[in-house]
C-alpha cells in the first residue's frame, strides 16, 4: 500500500491533485513537497519492485516439478 500511494503522490501534479490541496495549501505544496517528489516516487519503486522481487523467491509446492 505505501508503493501505491506513494506513487500516486509523487506521479499527480501538486496542484492539480485534489487530495494534496485539501491536506495543504497549494503554496506550501509547491514550496515543500513539490521538491521532494521525485524521491518519493523512487522510494515507491523500490517498495513496488521489493515486493515483486520477494513474491517472486516465495516457493509453491504446487509450482515446483
Amino acid at each position: 500500500m505505501g508503493g501505491l500511494l506513494g506513487g500516486f503522490l509523487a506521479v499527480g501534479c501538486p496542484i492539480c491533485n485534489v487530495f494534496l490541496l485539501a491536506l495543504f495549501s497549494s503554496s506550501a505544496l509547491m514550496t515543500y513537497f513539490d521538491p521532494l517528489r521525485p524521491v518519493l516516487g523512487a522510494i515507491s519503486v523500490a517498495l513496488l519492485a521489493g515486493l515483486i522481487y520477494v513474491r517472486h523467491r516465495r516457493s509453491c509446492p504446487t509450482c515446483d516439478p
